[in-house]
């Protein structure tokens, strides 16, 4: 009898597994009414606090310069992303946030940055694939990104759904006005990337979207390439902003790995990745390829984040000889801020600059870096 009872037990609990294994379980933090949302990135967490107000609860998995392409989630982080309510990703591939969800329970408890219909509209017009890519850089995707939390959240809380919708219009104008005060336009067409990075093995540069080769491109040959490479770039956007160089051209910077393309083409800048590394990978190859780039584009910029360690950009530099462009993907959520660009090199005369503990923060500061770098040339 004892083992009769003990087997029906067994039996009665695999199907409540099964229902576990398709949706988060029921988080046990704060009251009953409060929603648990889980981001990828500390800045779109912001952006849902800031819709959610106090009826939410939320987490994320990066801030602080950590690299969000490639990032692989800790048990503990996916339970986290289990145990949420809802569920927002960066808007790279990061099929393990919902792997284990039921396609019915994705519909309304999971937001990704690359599903959103600007980027969707891009995809149809472009025939593409493949448009995963740090879309939480892009003003105008977090703008319609807001309306999305909004309405996943009333879906979720029909009770407090005026006061979603409410912190939901005063976030966007929040938005509009920052955008304003920089003459950054949302109607400037959003990109997805360019893919620039330089494939040594076969001697090209991979692209995802229509362009043509610019006349500043080096010979391969000076490269010390094979003569069949070819170099392809996507036009620049024609729409003025105040990120243009002070003769009225297209600002260009160089950057190590394609990761700011969303914010220079809403800003009409062009970001130019001749590789794909990290700074402290740097060899004497990569480094000349840059040197070159750089010369041939008429630019000293390199981007480099905002949160790496001075030590790091510092050494960075000293390799290239170049101007570093220190911007900000993640933010933080310590109470005083990034503290790297403040107290390195160039960047001395920033003690002023809010600390970036939200996202309008972290935007804000992006587009003075932007025109900081401009005006110096």
């Amino acid at each position: 009898m004892i083992w009769h009872r003990l087997l029906t037990c067994i039996l009665l609990t695999i199907p409540a597994l099964s229902v576990a294994c398709r949706r988060p379980a029921v988080s046990n933090v704060g009251p009953p009414s409060e929603l648990v949302i889980c981001a990828t990135v500390y800045p779109l967490a912001d952006v849902a606090r800031n819709v959610g107000g106090k009826w939410i609860k939320v987490t994320w998995l990066l801030e602080g310069g950590r690299r969000v392409q490639g990032y692989k989630p800790s048990p503990a982080a996916l339970e986290r992303l289990r145990r949420s309510d809802l569920i927002i990703t960066s808007g790279y591939d990061e099929r393990w946030a919902d792997d284990e969800l039921s396609a019915e329970y994705r519909a309304d408890h999971v937001i990704r940055p690359e599903y959103s219909q600007i980027i969707q509209n891009l995809a149809r017009e472009q025939h593409l694939n493949d448009v995963s890519g740090p879309y939480w850089l892009d003003p105008a995707v977090v703008q319609e990104l807001v309306g999305t939390i909004r309405d996943r959240l009333s879906i979720l809380d029909p009770d407090h759904a005026s006061e979603y919708k409410k912190n939901a219009d005063d976030y966007r104008q929040k938005l509009q006005t920052l955008l304003a005060e920089h003459d950054v336009s949302l109607t400037v067409p959003p990109v997805v990337a360019p893919s620039r990075r330089l494939d040594l093995s076969s001697g090209s540069i991979e692209r995802t979207e229509k362009g043509r080769s610019p006349d500043w491109m080096p010979k391969a040959s000076g490269l010390g390439l094979p003569a069949e490479t070819r170099w392809t770039f996507p036009l620049p956007a024609t729409t003025r902003s105040s990120a243009t160089s002070e003769g009225g051209g297209l600002f260009s910077f160089l950057s190590m790995r394609e990761c700011w393309f969303p914010l220079a083409q809403r800003c009409n800048c062009q970001e130019i990745a001749p590789i794909n590394t990290d700074p402290w990978l740097l060899n004497d190859v990569n480094i000349r390829q840059m040197r070159d780039l750089a010369n041939q584009a008429h630019t000293p910029w390199l981007a480099a984040d905002a949160n790496w360690p001075a030590t790091v950009l510092t050494h960075l530099q000293e390799q290239t000889r170049m101007k570093l462009l220190l911007l900000d993907t993640l933010g933080t959520s310590a109470e005083r801020g990034s503290s790297s660009a403040p107290s390195f090199g160039l960047y001395k005369g920033l003690e002023g600059v809010p600390p970036r503990t939200t996202y309008l923060e972290i935007l804000r500061y992006n587009l003075h870096q932007l025109e900081r770098a401009r005006r110096q040339g």
